[in-house]
């Protein structure tokens, strides 16, 4: 009998636990607390919109990042992007914007590379993608310019003969054509 009486009290003491808890929860239920939304750093934002491979959400995280090497990545991909698309006219006026852009940015990302503490590249692919577009559309001059800007940068071309042997190729073309 005194097991009956141990089983009943076990029970019921389980039973007042069990409410209690639902009380609790209850009251809990009726607070709203919400989570703050996460926010995310501009590096992960920017690593998002390059995973991505979508030229829009890469602009516009363009257009909300500061930091120059960040931009860097960025651009990079924009340019590669529009470079493989430029027959296309829309592409080729997208190429060429963003690739000025970059050009005119590069200064700020080797001083930015150098402040960190990071290895300089010995190229960016946009400087020779730039002067060979431009060469391709017979803008002999602006391709001269992008390679001399290329070499004041220090920058290599990623052949045999360089932005210095790309100069040679285009001043033979130019002197053709005059």
């Amino acid at each position: 009998m005194n097991w009956v009486w141990f089983s009943v009290g076990a029970i019921g003491g389980l039973f007042l636990l069990y409410a209690r808890g639902a009380r609790r929860a209850r009251g809990n239920r009726n607070r709203s607390i919400e989570a703050a939304p996460k926010r995310i750093s501009s590096k992960e934002r920017v690593d998002q919109a390059l995973v991505s491979g979508n030229v829009d959400y890469m602009i516009s995280t363009l257009d909300e990042t500061q930091d120059p090497i960040l931009r860097n990545a960025l651009l990079s991909q924009i340019i590669a992007e529009y470079y493989r698309n430029r027959d296309d006219a829309d592409a080729k006026e997208a190429f060429y914007r963003y690739a000025h852009l970059h050009v005119e940015e590069i200064a700020g990302v080797l001083d930015a590379l150098e402040k960190n503490g990071q290895e300089r590249p010995d190229r960016i692919e946009t400087l020779r993608m730039i002067a060979i577009a431009m060469e391709q559309d017979e803008r002999y001059d602006e391709a001269l310019e992008m390679c001399h800007k290329a070499l004041s940068f220090g920058m290599q071309n990623g052949t045999k003969t360089g932005f210095e042997g790309r100069i040679e190729r285009i001043t033979r073309k130019l002197e053709a054509v005059e």
